[in-house]
């Protein structure tokens, strides 16, 4: 292999993957030269295997003082800068709770709306401090703020870039055209990445709003609400939101569940309170840890050709669940049959000390890890030594090229970041 020669690792898993290899190979986009091939198809590791093997790095000691030589601002969409009403808004309300958590680590921090960058005037204090300031932009930002001091541009992927096309806004999918090549990438879940099942678990920014100590899930301090006890519970309530999308044949089995049947067309815990079972044809939807914590018996409809862990980590706990080296979540049947009925049944009152820790991970982890490697990268000028952070060259420029063919045959080959 020449020195200069990009080294790209391709997994042949499906036949699809080999043709898009040999299309590359014919239309001069790689040579033989640059490619090292695996075949997964006879190796019993997992990928997930391979990537808990990721050898530890070391990382130079921070001074003690680091964080007061940072200051945050996070820019928000301007119909969620009232808290209240980022409630129906659900990367608003992370994006709250980034806020929160980072002063709670004792950064200072300021938020704004997106739709506008903040003058001079407002980062007047952490410029005269001489304090790094790191601005963290959703993916759906495709500028950047520029003005006096020392500044550092975070791109926090909420959702995939590709997902805009869903919604009709297909341009935001090529959002990362507009980005620095050295601004730094956090992803709020594998999922949302450009290459999901090869991404680095580190590079995860993820904080969740709920559970909260005393909130209104904290039934088991309350005698008369406890969760198996199904006596003043009857019937079954359901859920369909985007669950069409994810079934082909969705079997609607909550027909054959206890009656009285009713849809919820939004969530609305006083009533989750009065059945005894739940049913999501979702599969992603919070709403079916939100039942299981009122009481509820919560029920995934089960996706095609897809065991309940690989379902498990495709959730919003699924990046705990892999970072624990865990394989399941409590309080959940995947699927209406016996076993997974009395599985949920039984681990149901686990359920939001289960979502507890995985709320304080986030918040301590994951904010953590990024907050340290705005400061390397902003202070100590690292790109390289980092604990979680990419830059977008690594996470997206490399994927793809300005050809819309090209792009299309690399999304859809695996290959190493």
């Amino acid at each position: 292999m020449h020195a200069d020669s990009p080294s790209i690792v391709v997994e042949t898993r499906r036949g699809s993957q080999q043709l898009v290899l040999f299309a590359l190979l014919l239309a001069g986009k790689l040579t033989i030269d640059s490619l090292q091939i695996r075949d997964f198809r006879f190796q019993k590791s997992s990928r997930q295997d391979a990537k808990h093997q990721e050898v530890k790095r070391h990382y130079d000691k921070l001074p003690e003082d680091w964080k007061t030589n940072l200051h945050m601002h996070i820019l928000q969409s301007p119909d969620s800068l009232n808290r209240r009403k980022a409630t129906t808004c659900g990367g608003c309300m992370v994006i709250w709770e980034l806020y929160d958590s980072l002063i709670e680590m004792g950064i200072s921090t300021t938020i704004s709306k997106w739709s506008k960058c903040p003058k001079d005037k407002v980062l007047s204090d952490p410029i005269a401090r001489n304090k790094t300031i790191v601005f963290v932009n959703p993916e759906y930002i495709d500028s950047t703020c520029v003005g006096s001091g020392n500044r550092v541009q975070v791109r926090w992927i909420l959702a995939p870039l590709q997902s805009y096309y869903e919604y009709g806004d297909g341009k935001k999918a090529w959002n990362f055209r507009y980005w620095g090549e050295e601004d730094l990438v956090f992803n709020y879940c594998s999922s949302a990445a450009a290459h999901p099942e090869l991404l680095p678990s580190s590079n995860i920014l993820q904080v969740i709003s709920n559970p909260k100590e005393g909130d209104r899930f904290d039934l088991y301090h309350q005698q008369s609400e406890v969760s198996n006890n199904t006596d003043h519970r009857q019937g079954t309530a359901f859920v369909v939101r985007k669950g069409s999308r994810w079934h082909k044949n969705m079997d609607r089995f909550h027909r054959r569940l206890p009656e009285p049947h009713r849809e919820l067309k939004k969530f609305d815990d006083a009533v989750l309170r009065k059945f005894e079972y739940f049913v999501s044809y979702d599969p992603y939807t919070f709403y079916s840890f939100s039942a299981a914590m009122l009481g509820a018996i919560s029920i995934v409809h089960p996706l095609d050709n897809t065991t309940k862990q690989d379902w498990a980590e495709g959730t919003y706990v699924g990046e705990y669940l892999k970072a624990k080296r865990l394989d399941n979540v409590p309080g959940i049947a995947y699927g209406p049959v016996k076993a997974e009925i009395d599985f949920a049944k039984e681990t149901m009152p686990k359920l939001r000390e289960f979502l507890m820790e995985v709320r304080h991970w986030g918040k301590t982890e994951t904010v953590g890890r990024f907050a340290r490697d705005c400061y390397r990268y902003g202070n100590m000028g690292e790109r390289e030594k980092l604990e979680s952070g990419l830059l977008v060259r690594d996470a997206y420029t490399k994927w793809y090229g300005t050809d819309n063919k090209m792009k299309s045959l690399l999304a859809n080959s695996s290959m190493t970041y």
